[in-house]
């Protein structure tokens, strides 16, 4: 989960929403309860929109409730 985390910030600071979205892709099927499964929602939504600061901030807080630096 780190080096996907990772990469998908990476992906996010070089505005590639559409990168972000393949990586994240992994990720979809699981449950991994509340409050991630709606995080996970929120930055796939930020994505698809190319709101790349909306989608940075969720990947912060998703990153800091699955303890990831």
């Amino acid at each position: 989960m780190y080096n996907l985390a990772l990469s998908v910030e990476h992906a996010l600071k070089v505005y590639n929403g559409l990168l972000a979205l393949d990586l994240m892709s992994p990720l979809a099927g699981y449950t991994y309860g509340q409050p991630t499964d709606a995080l996970l929602t929120e930055l796939v939504g930020a994505c698809e929109r190319f709101d790349f600061d909306k989608a940075a901030e969720d990947l912060r807080i998703l990153k800091s409730e699955l303890v990831i630096a």
